[in-house]
């Protein structure tokens, strides 16, 4: 009959190979091998060293393990296109806003999104991916529109300047995502009486985005 602790330790075994595929049969015959090495020795001493080897052999694999399922979702992080640079916290009321782009290094256009920080969305980064990868409305230069709560829209830019004037039909404070960094363009958001309203909460997404 196998041992309390052979039991343990064969368990254990079964465990990990659920998770951890070829990297368990490559370590795991050596465990078996401790296993089998306990049922035959008569030394006490030897199978207490036969147990602690084996055990020590099972966490070796469990942290493999942990490293390799570490280094895919890297993977896979790194591998997702992000299609925004940068976000920021503006508190809009219900009125009229110019965005202002007072320079263009060379970019057609530039998508934005507005997404309401009570919009009760526990994930707002990975919402505005969805927004801005969908087929969004072109707004010309120099044009005048609503901006909606979780909408995105693909601002079309002059080869200079350019502004667009926004109705904010609803006050609050909103998240603002940008295709570019908002310094491309010297990007100023202005209320109806021209004064300049700052971000907050600015996060920039250098590094995820491709161009």
């Amino acid at each position: 009959m196998y041992s309390i602790e052979t039991k343990y330790i064969a368990f254990y075994c079964l465990h990990i190979h659920s998770k951890c595929g070829l990297l368990f049969i490559k370590m795991s015959s050596y465990t078996i091998f401790t296993i089998y090495y306990h049922k035959r020795s008569r030394c006490v001493v030897k199978k207490k060293l036969s147990i602690l080897f084996g055990v020590a052999l099972l966490m070796l694999v469990l942290v493999a393990c942990g490293s390799n399922e570490e280094e895919v979702n890297t993977a896979e992080d790194d591998g997702h296109e992000i299609p925004y640079e940068w976000s920021g916290v503006y508190t809009f009321e219900e009125d009229t806003y110019t965005l202002k782009f007072n320079k263009n290094e060379g970019d057609e256009s530039c998508m934005i999104a507005f997404i309401s920080k009570e919009s009760g969305i526990t994930d707002i980064e990975h919402h505005a991916i969805h927004i801005m990868e969908a087929d969004m409305e072109d707004i010309a230069a120099d044009s005048h529109f609503v901006a909606k709560d979780e909408y995105g829209y693909n601002l079309i830019l002059n080869p200079d300047t350019s502004n667009f004037t926004i109705d904010m039909e609803k006050s609050g404070e909103y998240f603002l995502f940008v295709e570019h960094f908002p310094e491309e363009f010297d990007l100023q958001v202005l209320d109806s009486s021209g004064n300049e309203l700052m971000a907050k909460d600015m996060v920039e997404y250098e590094g995820d985005h491709q161009h």
